[in-house]
């Protein structure tokens, strides 16, 4: 399974990547295929990123959302800025696996 990496807004120096995904054994949460739950490899979403979005990268703790409502939708991870907090950019990855709910 992998994932498209997309972005909300103007991000200089961004491109598309195709990110692998990887099983995960310890939690419920991802997108399910068969009897198996996959989520997106943290260190290549890190490597994918411009150099000044990655230690806002690290500062999520590559904490990804995933939508309740069935496995096709996209996980979501906002980037903040340091000092303000305020929102950066939001990271979307959309499977490109169809799952199951």
């Amino acid at each position: 399974m992998k994932y498209l990496l997309l972005w909300s807004g103007y991000v200089p120096g961004m491109k598309k990547a195709v990110i692998p995904a990887l099983e995960n054994k310890r939690g419920i949460c991802g997108h399910y295929i068969g009897e198996k739950i996959y989520v997106p490899c943290a260190e290549s979403i890190r490597a994918a990123l411009p150099y000044k979005f990655r230690a806002a990268f690290d500062r999520s703790g590559g904490v990804l959302w995933f939508d309740k409502r069935g496995a096709d939708y996209p996980a979501s991870v906002t980037l903040c800025y340091a000092k303000s907090g305020r929102d950066m950019v939001t990271l979307y990855l959309q499977p490109l696996t169809k799952g199951h709910s």
